[in-house]
Formats: C-alpha cells, structure tokens, sequence
C-alpha cells in the first residue's frame, strides 16, 4: 500500500512540473527577426534605432501568432477563441542585436533575438522599461486638483498635491526612469482657467496644456476626503474616506487612454487634515495602479502596430495640398494612411497612421520640397508634429 502512495505521489509531481513547464511555454517564446531602417542625411546611428525597432515588432508579430496557433483550449468540446485572442498580445521583455550592418548608402539591417512573454505586462518591470524607451521615452504630466476636509477646491497650482506627488511615486515604483514634467520648475506657466476646465473633464483643455508643457501625456482629475464618525464596540473612532478620480490623455489627438478612480481610507483620525491627507494618498495609489496598464497596453499597441500621428502644417496655401498629400503618401517609409481633417488660414491639419515614430517621421519629412517651398519640422512630441512651408 505504501508503494502504492508513493507512485501516485510521483505521478502527481510529474504532472505538476509538466503542467508548469507547458504554461511557461505558453507564455513565453524565443525568437529571431530582420528589421530595416533608412538611413537619412547619412545617420546611420538613427537607421540602426529604426532597424531594431521594426525587428522588435517583427519578433513580437511572430511571437504572437505561433502561440495563438499551437494553443488549443477546448471546454465541453468547444475551442475556447476568446480566450486564445484575449491572450494574443505580446511584449518584449529583452533582446540583445545579434547582426548588424550596413547594407548599401540607404538601409541599414540588424538581426536581434528577443524574449516575447504573453502575461500582465504591468507586473513586468523589465518590460516596462523596453517598451518605455520603445516609445521614446514619453513625458507626463500629473494635474490634479484637491478638496481636503474644505468645501471648496484649492486653488494653489504652484506646488504638487498629496496626489500628484502619490501617482508618480506608484509609477516610478514600476519604471524609475518614467518621465514626468515637474509644472513647477516650468517656464511655462500654468493658466487658472485651462487648468480648472482640465480638472474638470475636459480633454481638449487637459490636450491644450499638456502640450504647452511638453507632455505626451496628461493624467488630470479631482481627490476629495471627508471625515465620519462611527462607533466600534460601544467607543466613537473618527475615520477619513477619500475617493479620487483621474483620466490619462494622450495630449497630440486629445484622446482619452483611460480612466478610473481610486479609494482611500484612514483610521483613527486624531487630526482631520491630516487624516484626510493620508485617505488622499492611498486613493491616489489606486487610481495609479488602475491606470498603469491603460497606459502600457496603449504603449504595447502603438509599438506593435500603426501609430496615430497628427501633423500640423503652417504657411500652406490651398493649391499646396495636393502636392503635400502626394509627398506624405509616396515618398515618406512608413506611412499607411493619410487623411486630412482641417484646412483654415493657411494652416493644415493631417492625421497619418505610421509604422514609425514621432520622431523618425519627422526625420524623414524633414526638407523636402513642396513646390519651392520647404519643409521645416518645428516641434515634435509623442504623437505630433509642428511643420511650417518656407520658401
């Protein structure tokens, strides 16, 4: 009987220790990918930064899909596909460029191996810091606004709040090289108005400010704390409860990335803004780590595929535009979609949808001609670029 007991007991091991082995497996995969980039005004530094960032892609595109095709989930008889798509999103943890060279005046190639891993990117902080600088290294900007046992909001923008200064400290407990713009230390200075309609949900206004700061991203909204009584085993204890509330924009398309809100509770309050300035705190750590993964899977999305990129071009005539759309469509690598929502004062706006960055976009439009007129790139961020025509 006692053999008997141990074999089961071997049985059940082994098949634990298969059973991790096969998750490990499918979570993660090991592969190899080509990336090209142009060399631009013989920058072969830059090129050989846009050659492993379209490899990176091409390893996680890979990646991705030979997992999805050798899972086979089945309940009941049914392939489980929402499951298999669900799980259809991968990132790199790390990559090392295995080959490099130049193949002739205007592309460079690396070949990079790289570790794909299918699982809760935020809890990942290696990939966090891959993807970060993936991204380029996106600024943010923390804009809240506080209401601390007081009926009225307070009105001093020239310090950070209990919240702002709680939400970069989760974010930096993640990724320490996380880049947030101190509006503090800044030139720019920080108008009542467009800050309080900011606070106050609007995203344009949250868009507007963030980019005068130069922000790629703004996470803005409201904390509150109030203090109740309560009675615990016959004794009165006061306690404090904070609820606060923040959206992530994304300040080039003023597009909402996510939002949330945190809660916050403290107790014994001895000292009611004290009390209320710890509730405020903690509400603010869990809007931050609600909002993390809103953040990185908007991150993951944009380095795996098409990047949204609004360009804004000043000193256009209308007979320009045409010429304009022909350049953006046929001569700069990358794009896939053009499209152009405004045209008022000599000033156009375009929205493209790019397989590369802010950044190497403009490189690539840099100096080119429209007519005799050329193309200057002013200002870049994130997700757009500022251009003006000059003859």
């Amino acid at each position: 009987m006692k053999l008997f007991y141990h074999v089961v007991a071997l049985c059940l091991c082994s098949l634990f220790i298969l059973l991790n082995s096969a998750t490990a497996s499918q979570e993660d995969a090991k592969v190899q990918a080509e990336g090209y980039g142009q060399i631009i005004e013989n920058n072969v530094s830059d090129a050989r930064s846009r050659a492993i960032q379209d490899a990176l892609r091409q390893c996680v595109e890979q990646a991705t899909g030979t997992m999805v095709q050798s899972e086979t989930l089945v309940e009941n008889g049914d392939l489980l596909q929402d499951k298999i798509f669900s799980r259809a999103a991968g990132f790199v943890e790390s990559y090392e460029v295995v080959e490099s060279q130049k193949l002739d005046a205007e592309t460079f190639q690396v070949k990079i191996a790289a570790q794909v891993r299918l699982e809760d990117l935020a809890n990942n902080l290696k990939a966090i810091g891959v993807l970060r600088e993936q991204m380029g290294n996106p600024r943010i900007m923390v804009l809240m606004r506080e209401r601390n046992m007081a009926p009225d909001w307070k009105q001093d923008f020239g310090s950070l709040s209990i919240a702002e200064s709680a939400i970069m400290n989760v974010f930096f407990q993640r990724d320490d090289e996380f880049q947030f713009i101190d509006r503090t230390q800044s030139k720019a200075n920080l108008e009542r108005d467009k800050a309080q309609a900011a606070m106050e949900g609007n995203t344009e206004a949250a868009a507007a400010l963030g980019l005068m700061f130069g922000a790629d991203y703004v996470i803005t909204g409201d904390s509150m704390a109030s203090t109740n009584e309560i009675t615990v085993y016959g004794n009165k204890m006061v306690t404090a409860q904070a609820t606060v509330v923040g959206r992530l924009v994304r300040t080039s398309t003023a597009q909402v990335i996510g939002t949330d809100s945190g809660k916050g509770k403290f107790a014994p309050v001895v000292e009611r803004v004290t009390g209320g300035a710890t509730a405020i705190e903690k509400g603010a750590k869990d809007l931050a780590t609600k909002l993390i993964p809103s953040i990185l899977e908007h991150w993951r999305k944009e380095v795996t595929g098409n990047r949204k990129i609004q360009i804004l071009v000043k000193n256009v005539r209308f007979g320009d535009l045409k010429q304009l759309q022909t350049l953006l469509e046929t001569k700069i690598p990358g794009i896939q979609n053009v499209q152009r929502n405004e045209y008022r004062s000599k000033v156009a706006l375009y929205q493209v949808e790019s397989r590369n960055g802010a950044d190497q976009l403009a490189e690539s439009l840099d100096g080119h001609l429209i007519g005799k007129k050329e193309v200057i790139v002013e200002a870049v961020t994130g997700g757009r670029l500022e251009v003006t025509l000059e003859k």
